[in-house]
Protein backbone atom coordinates (compact mmCIF):
# COMPACT_ATOMS: atom_id res chain seq x y z
CA UNK A 1 0.00 0.00 0.00
CA UNK A 2 2.61 2.21 0.71
CA UNK A 3 4.40 1.77 -2.88
CA UNK A 4 0.82 3.01 -3.88
CA UNK A 5 0.53 5.52 -2.11
CA UNK A 6 3.99 6.77 -3.54
CA UNK A 7 2.38 6.16 -7.13
CA UNK A 8 -0.69 8.25 -6.03
CA UNK A 9 1.43 10.90 -4.48
CA UNK A 10 3.38 11.26 -8.14
CA UNK A 11 0.48 11.34 -10.41
CA UNK A 12 -1.01 13.63 -7.96
CA UNK A 13 1.90 16.29 -8.55
CA UNK A 14 1.70 15.64 -12.49
CA UNK A 15 -0.81 17.98 -13.93
CA UNK A 16 -0.96 16.27 -17.60
CA UNK A 17 -1.13 12.95 -16.27
CA UNK A 18 -3.66 13.71 -13.40
CA UNK A 19 -5.96 15.21 -16.18
CA UNK A 20 -5.12 12.18 -17.86
CA UNK A 21 -6.51 9.74 -15.30
CA UNK A 22 -9.71 11.57 -15.01
CA UNK A 23 -10.42 12.18 -18.36
CA UNK A 24 -9.60 8.00 -18.40
CA UNK A 25 -11.78 7.04 -15.02
CA UNK A 26 -14.97 9.26 -16.37
CA UNK A 27 -14.85 7.54 -19.84
CA UNK A 28 -14.77 3.82 -18.26
CA UNK A 29 -17.45 4.92 -16.03
CA UNK A 30 -19.87 5.93 -18.56
CA UNK A 31 -18.35 3.07 -21.27
CA UNK A 32 -19.57 0.65 -18.95
CA UNK A 33 -22.46 2.54 -17.85
CA UNK A 34 -23.86 1.90 -21.75
CA UNK A 35 -22.41 -1.64 -22.54
CA UNK A 36 -23.99 -3.09 -19.19
CA UNK A 37 -27.38 -1.86 -20.92
CA UNK A 38 -26.20 -2.40 -24.32
CA UNK A 39 -28.61 -5.99 -24.83
CA UNK A 40 -31.54 -4.60 -23.31
CA UNK A 41 -30.97 -1.68 -26.04
CA UNK A 42 -30.70 -4.06 -28.59
CA UNK A 43 -33.77 -5.74 -27.89
CA UNK A 44 -36.23 -2.74 -26.51
CA UNK A 45 -34.95 0.25 -28.50
CA UNK A 46 -33.26 -1.51 -31.67
CA UNK A 47 -35.66 -4.63 -31.88
CA UNK A 48 -32.80 -7.15 -33.20
CA UNK A 49 -32.49 -10.44 -31.71
CA UNK A 50 -29.48 -12.20 -30.61
CA UNK A 51 -27.93 -12.52 -34.23
CA UNK A 52 -28.31 -9.02 -34.79
CA UNK A 53 -27.02 -8.45 -31.50
CA UNK A 54 -23.82 -10.13 -32.85
CA UNK A 55 -23.62 -7.87 -35.23
CA UNK A 56 -23.16 -4.88 -32.84
CA UNK A 57 -20.55 -6.17 -30.91
CA UNK A 58 -18.63 -7.26 -34.27
CA UNK A 59 -18.66 -3.64 -35.32
CA UNK A 60 -17.67 -2.68 -31.91
CA UNK A 61 -14.91 -4.85 -32.05
CA UNK A 62 -13.80 -4.02 -35.89
CA UNK A 63 -13.42 -0.36 -34.86
CA UNK A 64 -11.21 -0.93 -31.78
CA UNK A 65 -9.03 -3.42 -33.94
CA UNK A 66 -8.66 -0.53 -36.71
CA UNK A 67 -8.24 2.36 -34.01
CA UNK A 68 -5.33 0.64 -31.95
CA UNK A 69 -3.78 0.37 -35.61
CA UNK A 70 -4.49 3.52 -36.18
CA UNK A 71 -3.23 4.98 -33.11
CA UNK A 72 1.10 5.48 -33.94
CA UNK A 73 0.05 7.19 -37.51
CA UNK A 74 -2.74 9.40 -35.67
CA UNK A 75 -0.31 10.35 -33.31
CA UNK A 76 2.49 11.34 -36.12
CA UNK A 77 0.27 13.09 -37.99
CA UNK A 78 -1.88 15.43 -34.90
CA UNK A 79 0.59 14.92 -31.49
CA UNK A 80 -0.62 13.35 -28.59
CA UNK A 81 -2.64 15.61 -27.32
CA UNK A 82 -4.81 16.02 -30.95
CA UNK A 83 -4.91 12.56 -31.03
CA UNK A 84 -6.34 12.34 -27.63
CA UNK A 85 -9.49 15.30 -27.97
CA UNK A 86 -9.72 13.87 -31.13
CA UNK A 87 -11.10 10.30 -30.26
CA UNK A 88 -13.26 12.40 -27.13
CA UNK A 89 -14.76 13.91 -29.87
CA UNK A 90 -15.33 10.82 -31.95
CA UNK A 91 -16.77 8.93 -29.10
CA UNK A 92 -19.09 11.95 -27.90
CA UNK A 93 -20.61 12.58 -31.42
CA UNK A 94 -21.37 8.21 -32.03
CA UNK A 95 -22.60 7.65 -28.40
CA UNK A 96 -24.85 10.91 -28.62
CA UNK A 97 -25.90 9.12 -32.05
CA UNK A 98 -26.95 6.07 -30.16
CA UNK A 99 -29.01 7.62 -28.05
CA UNK A 100 -31.65 9.09 -30.95
CA UNK A 101 -30.83 6.21 -33.63
CA UNK A 102 -33.71 3.52 -33.48
CA UNK A 103 -31.96 1.58 -37.32
CA UNK A 104 -30.03 -1.45 -35.83
CA UNK A 105 -27.31 -1.31 -38.95
CA UNK A 106 -26.48 2.47 -37.95
CA UNK A 107 -26.21 1.21 -34.06
CA UNK A 108 -23.51 -0.89 -35.99
CA UNK A 109 -21.71 1.79 -37.32
CA UNK A 110 -21.66 3.98 -34.11
CA UNK A 111 -20.39 1.64 -32.25
CA UNK A 112 -18.27 0.61 -34.51
CA UNK A 113 -16.76 4.18 -33.79
CA UNK A 114 -16.75 3.93 -30.45
CA UNK A 115 -14.70 0.91 -30.93
CA UNK A 116 -12.51 3.23 -32.58
CA UNK A 117 -12.25 6.29 -30.72
CA UNK A 118 -11.79 4.53 -27.44
CA UNK A 119 -8.67 2.02 -28.62
CA UNK A 120 -7.00 4.63 -30.66
CA UNK A 121 -7.37 6.73 -26.85
CA UNK A 122 -6.28 3.98 -24.69
CA UNK A 123 -3.05 2.93 -27.16
CA UNK A 124 -2.27 6.87 -27.72
CA UNK A 125 -2.69 7.64 -23.53
CA UNK A 126 -0.75 4.16 -22.53
CA UNK A 127 2.37 5.76 -24.32
CA UNK A 128 1.89 9.27 -22.97
CA UNK A 129 1.95 7.62 -19.78
CA UNK A 130 4.96 5.36 -20.03
CA UNK A 131 7.14 8.33 -21.38
CA UNK A 132 5.99 10.99 -18.44
CA UNK A 133 6.62 8.53 -15.59
CA UNK A 134 10.43 7.73 -14.27
CA UNK A 135 11.38 4.13 -14.85
CA UNK A 136 11.63 3.96 -10.90
CA UNK A 137 8.21 4.22 -10.00
CA UNK A 138 6.46 3.23 -13.33
CA UNK A 139 5.09 0.09 -11.71
CA UNK A 140 3.85 1.88 -8.68
CA UNK A 141 1.95 4.80 -10.85
CA UNK A 142 0.25 2.28 -13.25
CA UNK A 143 -0.80 0.50 -10.06
CA UNK A 144 -2.34 3.36 -8.66
CA UNK A 145 -3.21 5.05 -12.64
CA UNK A 146 -4.98 1.51 -13.28
CA UNK A 147 -6.82 1.45 -9.73
CA UNK A 148 -8.75 4.58 -10.42
CA UNK A 149 -9.30 4.01 -14.41
CA UNK A 150 -10.30 0.28 -14.07
CA UNK A 151 -12.36 0.59 -10.46
CA UNK A 152 -15.08 2.66 -11.97
CA UNK A 153 -15.96 -0.98 -13.94
CA UNK A 154 -18.96 -1.78 -11.41
CA UNK A 155 -20.12 1.45 -10.60
CA UNK A 156 -20.38 2.46 -13.90
CA UNK A 157 -22.40 -0.68 -14.35
CA UNK A 158 -24.87 0.23 -11.78
CA UNK A 159 -25.38 3.45 -12.87
CA UNK A 160 -25.85 2.57 -16.23
CA UNK A 161 -28.61 0.33 -14.88
CA UNK A 162 -30.11 3.03 -12.04
CA UNK A 163 -30.39 5.81 -15.46
CA UNK A 164 -31.94 2.98 -17.56
CA UNK A 165 -34.63 2.55 -14.72
CA UNK A 166 -35.31 6.14 -14.08
CA UNK A 167 -35.52 7.86 -17.49
CA UNK A 168 -35.28 5.16 -20.00
CA UNK A 169 -32.78 3.13 -22.13
CA UNK A 170 -31.21 6.09 -24.87
CA UNK A 171 -30.60 8.41 -21.80
CA UNK A 172 -28.06 6.22 -20.73
CA UNK A 173 -25.91 6.79 -23.73
CA UNK A 174 -27.40 10.54 -23.91
CA UNK A 175 -25.50 11.55 -20.20
CA UNK A 176 -22.50 9.46 -20.98
CA UNK A 177 -21.82 12.20 -23.67
CA UNK A 178 -22.58 14.77 -21.79
CA UNK A 179 -20.83 14.19 -18.93
CA UNK A 180 -17.91 13.02 -20.91
CA UNK A 181 -17.97 16.73 -23.22
CA UNK A 182 -18.09 18.31 -19.79
CA UNK A 183 -15.41 16.48 -18.23
CA UNK A 184 -12.69 16.68 -21.38
CA UNK A 185 -13.65 20.32 -21.34
CA UNK A 186 -11.63 20.48 -17.84
CA UNK A 187 -9.05 18.15 -19.02
CA UNK A 188 -8.24 18.70 -22.29
CA UNK A 189 -6.42 22.12 -21.85
CA UNK A 190 -3.71 19.77 -19.55
CA UNK A 191 -2.76 17.68 -22.12
CA UNK A 192 0.14 18.50 -24.54
CA UNK A 193 0.66 17.35 -28.29
CA UNK A 194 3.89 16.41 -27.00
CA UNK A 195 5.04 13.76 -24.98
CA UNK A 196 6.05 14.88 -21.65
CA UNK A 197 9.47 14.81 -20.16
CA UNK A 198 9.63 12.21 -18.04
CA UNK A 199 9.41 13.28 -14.04
CA UNK A 200 7.56 16.77 -15.92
Amino acid sequence: MREIGEGVRWLWRHRPLRALVLLLTVWNLVENAYVAVLVLYALEVLHVGASFYGLLLTGLAVGAVAGAAAAPWMERRWGTGGVIALTVVVDVVATSGLAVTRAALVAAALLGVVGFGAFAFNVVSATYRQTAVPDALRGRVTSAYRFATWGVTPLGAALGGLVAAGFGLPAVFLLAGVVLTAVSALTLPLLTNRRPAAGA
